[in-house]
């Protein structure tokens, strides 16, 4: 009940970053969510590869607090984060990147240099 009541009901598609709990996935999946494709968390241990073959990928940093970087997960997520953005710059000390293929931006993400935790 609660989720039909706060999320937004209108014809735009929005995307929601679920727990990785397979509990929050099918309640999300009753309220009439699917998966779209998956979202990672990953961890380095050791050294970064070199040996890699080259990507068509570009990773830039966006720098902190970067206001397109919040419009633009806006507009994906159907709902503004300020809050979120500046917490995880602020207290996670991530790292916000761009990922760019010829020159369009194709995604977004943040890493947090030396975390503990994925």
């Amino acid at each position: 009940m609660l989720l039909r009541r706060v999320l937004p009901q209108d014809e735009r598609i929005h995307c929601i970053f679920s727990s990785t709990d397979p509990r929050a996935l099918a309640l999300y999946i009753r309220v009439g969510m699917r998966p779209q494709w998956p979202h990672f968390n990953l961890r380095l241990d050791g050294p970064l590869r070199t040996d890699l073959p080259p990507a068509d990928v570009e990773i830039v940093e966006a720098g902190a607090g970067a206001p397109e970087l919040a419009r633009w997960d806006a507009r994906i997520g159907g709902r503004p984060r300020p809050a979120d953005h500046a917490y995880w710059v602020r207290e996670q000390r991530v790292v916000p990147l761009w990922f760019r293929r010829q020159g369009d931006v194709v995604g977004y993400g943040y890493v947090r240099p030396g975390a503990g935790t994925p």
